[in-house]
C-alpha cells in the first residue's frame, strides 16, 4: 500500500474530478479492458502492483475507488479547510500515510461500490471539519461490517426519527443495534414493551444513536 499512497493522494486532490465523474457513469469493467483507464497514475500503480489488468482484486480497488472519489467530490467542500488539509498531508508524510494508507485498505476491503460512495461522503465530511479523525474511523469500522441489506432500514428509522410499534420490525433492527447505531427505547428483555400512556400517541421502541445520527446525516446526504 505504501507506493499507492502518493497517487491516492493526487487522485483525490488533483484535477481528477471530472474526469472520474465520466468514467463512473461509462462503466469502470469496460474501461479498464480497453486500457483507457492506465492513463490516471493511481490506476496504472494499482495496476503494476497486481502485476496483472486482470487481477479481480486490483479491478475492485479501482472501482471502489473511483466511487470514493466522485463521491467525495459530489458534495460542498469548504475551500479554506480544504487547503489546510492539503497543505498538511502535502508536508508530513507520516501524517498523509496514516490517514490516506487507512482509507485505501478499507476501500480494497469493500465489496460493494455503496460503502464506498458513503465513504467519501464521510470523508468530506471530515475535511470540512464536521467530524473528527477518531469519529471517521468509528464510522468507517461500523460500515465494515455493516450488512448493504440493512441500510434501507437504517434510512427509514433516521427518516422517521426512530423505529415506531405501528412499524415492522425485523431481525435487521437487532442487528444495526448491535453495530451501535440504534438502541432500544422503550423495549426490555423478553419482548416486554413499554408504552406511552397516551395509547393515541405511536410508542417509540428504537432510536439512533448519537453516531448512527452522524453517520446517516453524512451518508445519507443525496443518497
Amino acid at each position: 500500500m505504501d507506493s499507492l499512497v502518493p497517487v491516492f493522494k493526487d487522485f483525490i486532490f488533483g484535477d481528477s474530478e471530472s474526469v472520474v465523474a465520466d468514467y463512473a457513469e461509462i462503466g469502470i469493467d469496460s474501461l479498464l479492458s480497453n486500457g483507457v483507464l492506465k492513463d490516471i497514475p493511481f490506476v496504472n500503480t494499482v495496476i503494476s502492483v497486481c502485476k496483472t489488468g486482470q487481477n479481480i482484486r486490483e479491478r475492485n480497488l479501482i472501482k471502489q475507488t473511483v466511487a470514493f472519489v466522485n463521491a467525495f467530490n459530489s458534495g460542498t467542500i469548504d475551500n479554506i479547510r480544504l487547503q489546510k488539509y492539503k497543505a498538511k498531508i502535502n508536508t508530513d508524510n507520516k501524517y498523509a500515510e496514516q490517514e490516506l494508507e487507512r482509507i485505501l485498505i478499507q476501500l480494497d476491503r469493500n465489496i460493494d461500490i455503496l460503502k464506498s460512495k458513503f465513504m467519501g461522503k464521510i470523508y468530506a465530511a471530515y475535511i470540512n471539519e464536521y467530524i473528527t479523525w477518531d469519529i471517521f474511523c468509528e464510522l468507517t469500522d461500523i460500515m465494515d461490517r455493516l450488512f448493504v441489506s440493512d441500510i434501507d432500514v437504517l434510512k427509514k428509522a433516521y427518516e422517521s426519527d426512530g423505529v415506531y410499534d405501528s412499524m415492522e420490525l425485523s431481525y435487521r433492527h437487532e442487528r444495526l443495534i448491535s453495530y451501535g447505531l440504534m438502541v432500544n427505547q422503550a423495549r426490555l428483555s423478553g419482548g416486554i414493551i413499554m408504552r406511552d400512556m397516551d395509547e393515541s400517541k405511536p410508542t417509540k421502541l428504537i432510536r439512533l444513536t448519537d453516531i448512527g445520527k452522524i453517520f446517516c446525516k453524512y451518508a445519507f446526504e443525496g443518497f
